[in-house]
């Protein structure tokens, strides 16, 4: 113990040297140094401290050559209370000079003058004398020096790419098989309607939340239930809190508003039937029997059909006994070489290069951990980066005698200063507590724990602070995805402490921390810093005794009373929390007198109406908290004279309708949440002032009159008076606006206001229900990395232009029920996670996931269960072409099951050889009609299309490496129905088609090497473009233009784009049943043979469409005797047609359309004595027509469309006169 209370004493000397220097430089600091007892003060205090950091203090226990350390505990708290002497005394000096109301002026000028100072002198120079005799008298104990402190004592370099927090959290070793035994015991549990229980149960820090964690995220276990719920239950067992956190997670209801425990049961029923549920109930201390049948009654509920697992962890075995666990487990410590195994991960072992030298080293300090993980993650931080002189002392160190199975100490002692001071007070927390981040920052800044440097801010240090108390694992951050409840509409970082180190946080606190409960008797508490007073009646007459401290927390004390004189005595109150625990309508103003008060936490007490009018005078205040202050109806005038406030959370006060005209003063506001809001009166002009403000919530407005709408429709011309604004929270805001808005504009006009905040980060725009879409001017926050339009009921899609946004991380989707596409791009977080999990809250019909080769591992696919999205009907799964991936194509891909309500597959740049994943031969899609597969370059072959019993459309396109598709390779099969349409597009490689599988419509394009056979595609429809080989291949197949072997189904033929004569398309002599045929943009079709158009003796309709090249259509037409359709379209160069044509006798429609160059028609067109339409549209060179067609009397009348000479003659009189019997129709 007096080690630990050495390194703290250590760490005060230091903090208030620092504070003693920096504070030199004031006049009025000068003025009260005597014959330069500053500076010998200061360099006391330096040496004291480096006397005291340098040592190492043995421990007496099983050393009888070791005395007492009674005299050196003793010399440390008079050591520690001089420093905090000091400290005050500097604190009061420099209230002097902070600014603050020309009413409290004259008073502190007067303290600074006279008799006073020279009281202050003279006390400062006897704080000086004491000073030396206690550095005396440290001597005097003979404590050498220790090489573990030497050692550790030296700065550390640290790369800046090393290993992340969640990494290093998530890493674990030697669990693999309890992971299997658990899982295993989950699936088999079944003991009828009563929930299955499984107890896990050990020491503080063996890892019983890491191995439930793993369970919970279980890949089977994901499957095998339909719905999870974690629950962090700890010391503070609440049953209304367990219940309502369940049903949080399983329902996604924020608020239960009918909280009795009736309700409970029977809302959790509700959520169990017919359901498999997985409950984790993590780190649960309740003993009393009656409780836990409670609890377990609680989760009872269900019908027949249902069946939930309970997971239960915690340290005593009795727990589990009680509560009725059908498993107990015990979790064991780790083996030797699992420890040494986590030692080495921890500290990067394998890369340094002295690896070889320290190993025995290294297994010695893993073997002094006793298997307990918690303990190497704290040592393993200590080592990393640290040479070989620090691993040989920290082995050898004294530390471990007292403290066999626990690094704590020795981290503690590897902090900076002002670190172990920051972590000494995180055991002001009680057991379990979750801590938010920024609260908890906000408290080490009043207390002045954390002072910036030359080269870092006061938040870049919090920030590093927190980085390295979460790698020693002093901190735990929570999982994200067992946080349900949002109090103040942010997602806030929240931590906690596992126990064991919260224990060792209360052993460094001894005689710094005093907790008081109303089972305590009170007693002198002048020595203390910091109070935490938890369900205790105080009387206002023992406020008296807190007189030192500088931190309160009350705890649900709501029969503590306060009076005028309650705050005379804490003169150096920093930090105030009294969260719940204040029932009367009034604060006493004696709280104004608390001049260094920089933190207030008001939150929940709901009885408090005004603040003091003299608020105001808190001139260091920087953090208020009104948070669920219900009854709060107003903010007094001197509110505003608040100058240095940072943080103000004023949500949920809804009796709060006005904000006082000196709001805007407050310049230096960053934060301000204003969630479940009433105060529209003033809020523009209030809102406008906040120029530095970084973060606000302006969500759920209680918006009850018609008075308020005009203030909220206002508030988008205060967004441009916000340029540093980083989190925007607008959660149900838009509601009200929609019915104001006129019916010529939308939200999306609302929106367009928001994309000039070009520093913002964070958008919420969630359960804004009549918003559709969004608009695509927020691209232009180019710093915004994450968007929340959860429950946003009639947004549509999610397009591709928000994943193109570099900056963006997270778009949250949650519960949007009117999500119909969803364009996901997978962006990388760090080397080691991508935002793919993001995945797991969208529900939507079309699905597109781009970029997956940035997906870091196959763990991050499985725990998306794509399998699970019933209502998804298109899935688009896209590589980017020609990039490596962190993850093998194939292996991706296997783990990307859909769901069997799949319509549509398809794939884009996949890189694998293969593209047949296990799940492809479980015939588990029934449903899928339409496959696309697109720039696959190395894929050999087809996957068995043949296993997809639905199958209709079939899209290949640009797979390079595919050379022949048949029906050895699984695409026919068995008694499938016909393809609706396959089509293959740009397939270089292919040289083999040959199926007798049926299609409707077979689409061929760009297959250079394609040559079919030696059958003819059994397809209704043929489509061939861009491939000259496969019109004009079937010259080498014979001489016999006959079909063997099945009929030949083509009826209908688009050619497109052939560069082959028309005379060479030996393909049209294999298509006897061909009764449609369309010719596209091929320009040597006018070169033909008899033989060619003898073999289309069926056809019926033919059409010439963009053939530019071609001035008459060929000779031989006229041999299609059962031609009765011609179509001649965009043909430029068509001047005349041939005179076989007279013999199509049962021609019966004529188009001309867009052919610049005709201009008549021969004289024999009256012989088309079958022609009933003749249509020319656009033909503006179209001069007149032959009179012959007087005598075609099945002729309507010809429809002339856009050709103006042409319409021009037909109204002429010599037009009137050659037509008498034809009425040409111009529509």
């Amino acid at each position: 113990m007096a080690q630990v209370e050495g390194m703290l004493a250590s760490a005060i000397l230091e903090n208030t040297a620092k504070k003693l220097r920096s504070a030199m430089g004031d006049e009025s600091m000068r003025r009260l140094s005597v014959d330069g007892c500053l500076e010998e003060m200061l360099k006391t205090l330096e040496d004291i401290r480096a006397s005291l950091e340098g040592a190492e203090i043995p421990s007496p226990q099983g050393d009888a050559q070791i005395p007492s350390l009674e005299p050196v505990r003793g010399w440390l708290r008079l050591v520690r209370t001089k420093a905090y002497a000091i400290q005050d005394m500097v604190d009061d000096v420099q209230e002097t000079r902070t600014p603050t109301t020309a009413g409290t002026m004259s008073r502190m000028l007067h303290y600074c003058r006279g008799k006073e100072d020279h009281r202050s002198g003279n006390k400062m120079k006897e704080m000086q004398k004491q000073l030396m005799e206690l550095h005396k008298e440290w001597h005097n104990f003979g404590f050498v020096p220790s090489d573990v402190v030497s050692a550790l004592q030296n700065d550390i370099h640290v790369p800046e790419t090393t290993l992340s927090e969640a990494d290093e959290q998530g890493f674990v070793v030697g669990i693999d098989q309890d992971i299997r035994y658990i899982a295993d015991m989950c699936r088999a549990g079944d003991v009828g309607k009563a929930p299955f229980i499984l107890a896990i149960f050990g020491m503080g820090g063996v890892g019983k939340t890491t191995l439930a964690k793993c369970v919970y995220n279980c890949r089977e276990l994901q499957e095998e239930y339909d719905s999870r719920a974690w629950v962090n239950v700890s010391y503070e067992y609440d049953m209304h809190r367990i219940g309502e956190s369940i049903i949080s997670q399983l329902s996604g209801e924020a608020d239960i508003l009918n909280g009795d425990m009736d309700y409970m049961t029977k809302r959790l029923g509700e959520l169990f039937n017919g359901m498999k549920t997985l409950l984790v109930l993590d780190d649960l201390q309740e003993e009393d029997p009656v409780q836990l049948e409670c609890l377990k009654c609680m989760l009872s509920g269900g019908d027949k059909d249902s069946k939930v697992t309970i997971i239960v962890t915690g340290r005593s075995r009795h727990t589990g006994m009680k509560i009725g666990a059908h498993v107990l487990f015990s979790k064991a410590c780790l083996t030797e070489q699992d420890s040494f195994f986590l030692l080495s991960y921890k500290t990067l072992f394998d890369q340094r290069t002295d690896n070889i030298e320290l190993r025995m080293i290294a297994r010695m300090v893993s073997s002094k951990c006793m298997g307990v993980p918690l303990t190497i993650h704290a040592i393993g931080w200590i080592l990393r980066y640290r040479d070989a002189r620090v691993w040989r002392a920290v082995e050898a160190s004294l530390i471990w005698k007292d403290y066999c199975e626990d690094g704590s100490p020795l981290s503690y002692k590897s902090m900076p200063a002002n670190l172990r001071l920051c972590f000494a007070y995180c055991g002001i927390f009680s057991k379990g507590q979750i801590i938010v981040k920024d609260d908890l920052i906000h408290q080490w800044v009043a207390l002045g724990l954390i002072q910036p440097t030359d080269i870092l801010s006061t938040t870049q240090l919090a920030e590093e602070y927190i980085r390295r108390l979460l790698s020693m694992s002093f901190l735990q951050a929570t999982d994200p995805s067992y946080k349900v409840y949002k109090a103040s509409g942010k997602d806030d970082i929240l931590f906690t402490m596992n126990d064991k180190f919260h224990d060792f946080a209360i052993s460094v606190m001894y005689n710094e921390l005093f907790i008081l409960d109303d089972s305590m008797q009170t007693r002198d508490l002048n020595e203390y810093r910091h109070a935490v007073l938890t369900n205790h009646g105080f009387r206002p007459s023992q406020l008296s005794l807190l007189s030192s401290i500088q931190a309160l927390h009350c705890v649900c004390c709501s029969k503590m009373e306060l009076i005028d004189q309650s705050f005379s005595f804490p003169r150096h109150l920093r930090v105030l929390r009294l969260k719940a625990s204040f029932l009367q309508k009034l604060l006493p103003d004696s709280i104004c007198q608390l001049r260094h008060l920089g933190y207030l936490n008001l939150a929940g007490c709901s009885g408090l109406v005004t603040l003091p009018e003299s608020i105001g005078d808190l001139i260091n205040m920087f953090h208020i908290d009104l948070s669920g202050c219900a009854g709060l109806v107003n903010l007094p005038q001197s509110f505003g004279d608040l100058i240095n406030l940072l943080y103000l959370d004023l949500s949920r006060c809804y009796r709060l309708i006005e904000l006082p005209e000196s709001f805007s003063n407050l310049k230096k506001m960053e934060h301000l949440d204003l969630s479940f809001w009433s105060c529209f009166k003033g809020i523009v002009e209030a809102l406008g002032g906040l120029i530095n403000v970084k973060s606000l919530n302006l969500s759920n407005p209680c918006c009850h009159l018609a008075d308020h709408w005009p203030q909220l429709l206002e508030l988008k011309d205060v967004w441009g008076k916000l340029p540093k604004l980083r989190y925007l929270n607008l959660s149900m805001f838009l509601n009200p606006i929609f019915y104001q808005l006129p019916e010529d504009e939308s939200l999306n006009n609302y929106l367009e206001c928001i994309s000039g905040l070009s520093s913002l980060e964070y958008l919420d725009l969630s359960h804004n229900i009549f918003l559709v879409d969004l608009p695509e001017s927020l691209a232009k926050l180019n710093k915004l990395h994450t968007l929340d339009i959860s429950g946003c009921a009639r947004v549509e899609r999610v397009d591709k232009w928000m994943f193109e946004m570099e900056s963006l991380k997270s778009i949250v989707v949650r519960n949007c029920q009117a999500l119909e596409v969803y364009q996901f791009v997978v962006c990388s977080y760090s080397n080691w996670s991508s935002n793919f999990v993001q995945l797991n809250d969208v529900s939507c019909k079309e699905l597109e996931i781009s970029c997956l080769e940035k997906v870091k591992s196959v763990e991050e696919a499985q725990n998306v269960t794509l399998v699970k999205k019933q209502e998804l009907e298109t899935l688009k799964l896209c590589w980017s072409v020609d990039t490596e991936g962190h993850v093998e194509h194939n292996d991706l891909f296997g783990e990307l099951q859909p769901p069997p309500n799949l319509q549509c597959l398809e794939l884009h740049g996949y890189n694998g050889e293969t593209c047949f994943p296990a799940w492809w031969t479980s015939c588990n899609l029934p449903n899928l009609v339409k496959v696309i597969m697109e720039v696959l370059p190395r894929c050999l072959s087809l996957p068995p299309l043949r296993l997809l019993p639905s199958l209709q459309e079939l899209v290949l396109r640009k797979m390079a490496s595919i050379t022949r598709i048949d029906d050895a390779g699984d695409l026919s099969g068995g008694n499938r129905v016909p393809f609706n349409k396959v089509e293959l597009d740009d397939m270089d490689s292919l040289e083999m088609f040959n199926t007798t599988w049926y299609t409707n419509e077979l689409v061929i394009q760009k297959c250079s090497k394609l040559v079919l056979g030696p059958l003819p595609p059994r397809a209704q429809r043929l489509v061939i473009s861009d491939c000259d080989q496969v019109m004009s291949s079937w010259r080498n197949q014979g001489s016999r233009h006959v079909v063997e072997g099945p009929s030949t189904p083509v009826t209908e033929l688009e050619v497109q784009s052939c560069n082959v004569p028309l005379a060479g398309w030996s393909l049209l002599h294999y298509l006897p049943g061909l009764h449609k045929l369309t010719i596209h943009n091929c320009n040597n079709v006018a070169a033909s043979s008899p033989e060619v158009f003898l073999a289309l003796s069926s056809l019926q309709s033919l059409c010439f469409s963009a053939c530019n090249s071609m001035s008459s259509l060929p000779q031989e037409l006229g041999c299609l005797a059962s031609l009765k359709e011609l179509q001649i379209v965009s043909c430029k160069q068509l001047t005349c047609l041939p005179d076989s044509m007279q013999q199509l006798t049962s021609l019966q429609s004529m188009h001309f359309t867009d052919c610049e160059s005709i201009t008549t028609l021969p004289e024999w067109i009256g012989s088309l004595i079958s022609l009933q339409e003749l249509v020319f549209e656009k033909c503006h060179a179209m001069e007149q027509l032959p009179k012959s067609i007087n005598g075609l009397k099945k002729l309507k009348g010809p429809r002339i469309l856009n050709c103006p000479q042409l319409k021009k003659w037909f109204k002429s009189v010599e037009g009137s006169e050659k037509f008498d019997k034809i009425r040409p129709n111009y529509e």
